[in-house]
């Protein structure tokens, strides 16, 4: 059983998924939403920059970028 674990958690360095992240301003200060499991960093990209622009129109867009996630919960490296 541990060979199995071992080899599904170096899946994620062949199959990445990615989560979006943008960056409003809220109350003076900056608030970060963070979502999805996308399949491609493209996939991510299109629904970050799509929300980014949706606050750009209200003035509120701080950043944008997408997260590839790490397989234990967290993200290895960030990506434009």
């Amino acid at each position: 059983m541990g060979g199995l674990s071992v080899s599904l958690a170096g899946c994620d360095y062949f199959f990445p998924k990615y989560a979006a992240e943008v960056g409003i301003s809220e109350g003076g200060e900056t608030r970060w939403e963070i979502w999805g499991d996308f399949d491609t960093l493209d996939d991510c990209r299109f629904a970050a920059t799509y929300r980014y622009n949706q606050y750009f129109s209200q003035g509120r867009a701080q950043s944008w970028s997408c997260l590839q996630k790490d397989g234990n919960g967290g993200y290895s490296s960030r990506h434009r």
